[in-house]
């Protein structure tokens, strides 16, 4: 599921929570087929994961709302392909993530949106791109244990983890053991080191089952997975700060706003401005891996939002 979401998406190469690879969310690779860039039509894209989706529809469906003339493009599928199709104004708009945004143009993240945030408009000028801002809720890497082995050792944080560490295990990405997000960051800024390393998949099924029956005590899954919620998981607070800024956000090409002014920036505000994780995984839920529903998932809360509201 970014989906990225600096991070779990930096263990796919796709996001870097995302640095693991926002939840992000569904990972499906469908392709489809490419179509001429209409030049008189805000066109908004969508990345690998499924609340990308969900976001992109509400981006679509609010600039609508509004007047606007715009288009659901086609996925694009990886930020290597995507932004570059911004940058030259092939699409328009496409949700991200700040850290990983970030970190993809060569920056360095930190836990701090507003400092993220400041940092990466240092690279985004002399591309020719903007963000309207950034949303209160976003999607790190997180490192999760069962309601069980919470209560058992005490575990509410990730510092809890260094007494008990050495008995439990976890399971990640292939390149856990080497990633500054993952293993490596967890023994450089906590101090932790497991008694065993299991390499599962991104944030995905084998990682939650793996939990779920005990095979493993700690999983890096995404904050804005549903499953955490409904597996009664608990998702252990980053007390240090290793992981970075996830935030929410639109990457824009300036050209949009230059042709239909500020009022783009404020409808993409709109909607991110209103989200939390809480909604934000109740919305992956919804969509459950259906793309094709993410247009009804997306109205039904800016419905529940007011942002549909005749003016």
């Amino acid at each position: 599921m970014a989906k990225s979401r600096v991070i779990l998406r930096k263990f796919s190469g796709f996001l870097i929570v995302c640095l693991l690879a926002t939840g992000c969310g569904d990972d499906s690779s469908e392709k489809e087929e490419s179509a001429p860039r209409n030049s008189t039509v805000i066109s908004v894209d969508y990345g690998p994961f499924g609340e990308t989706r969900i976001l992109s529809e509400m981006f679509i469906q609010v600039l609508s709302h509004r007047g606007y003339p715009v288009e659901s493009y086609r996925k694009l599928g990886l930020r290597e392909v995507y932004e570059p199709a911004v940058e030259s104004g092939e699409i328009d708009i496409i949700p991200e993530y700040l850290g990983s945004l970030l970190a993809f143009f060569g920056g360095e993240p930190t836990n701090d949106a507003a400092e993220t945030n400041r940092r990466l408009q240092e690279h985004l000028e002399e591309r020719g791109l903007l963000i309207p801002g950034y949303s209160p809720a976003g999607n790190t890497n997180g490192f999760i244990v069962t309601a069980a082995t919470s209560e058992k050792y005490g575990l509410t944080k990730v510092s809890d983890l260094i007494p008990v560490a050495g008995e439990l295990s976890l399971a990640g990405p292939e390149n856990c053991p080497k990633n500054r997000y993952c293993l490596l960051g967890l023994k450089d800024v906590y101090g932790i080191e497991f008694k065993e390393f299991q390499v599962l998949d991104v944030g995905g099924p084998l990682t939650v089952a793996a939990l779920d029956t005990g095979i493993v005590d700690v999983g890096v899954l995404f904050a804005t997975d549903n499953l955490i919620a409904e597996k009664n998981f608990r998702f252990l607070i980053d007390d240090r700060g290793l992981q970075p800024a996830e935030n929410f956000t639109a990457l824009v090409n300036e050209d949009v706003v230059d042709q239909y002014g500020g009022g783009v920036l404020e409808a993409l505000n709109a909607v991110l401005s209103r989200l939390d994780n809480g909604e934000m995984m109740e919305l992956n839920s919804q969509l459950a891996g259906d793309n094709q529903k993410a247009g009804e998932v997306a109205r039904a809360w800016l419905e529940k939002e007011g942002l549909l509201d005749k003016e």
